[in-house]
């Protein structure tokens, strides 16, 4: 149980507040929330000239920058995700690669 609260928490750390998916090419803006670059970018874009957070509200000036540490997180996070998935599927009866006799 607290195994599955620590990885729900772990998944919501590493990702994007705007798509829901773990970040690409996260980058953390002034009020220090992480977003996908291209999330951000585009949420941006369509806001005009008065950036603020989506998430907080708070007005910022522009994107800080690349944050390397998230995407190694989000990435180990995806692998580790799609490891759990695989074996789900093949501990589910007759999903086994064996044949049985």
């Amino acid at each position: 149980m607290a195994t599955q609260a620590l990885a729900e928490n772990l998944q919501d750390e590493l990702s994007c507040y705007i798509c829901l998916e773990f970040f690409k090419d996260p980058v953390s803006i002034h009020c220090g929330h992480n977003f996908c670059q291209a999330c951000i970018t585009k949420c941006w874009e369509e806001s005009g000239v008065n950036f603020s957070c989506p998430q907080c509200r708070e007005g910022c000036p522009g994107v800080q920058g690349p944050n390397p540490g998230l995407t190694a997180g989000s990435e180990g996070r995806e692998r580790e995700a799609s490891a759990v998935s695989s074996n789900r599927r093949s501990e589910e009866p007759g999903v086994s690669g064996k044949s049985r006799s």
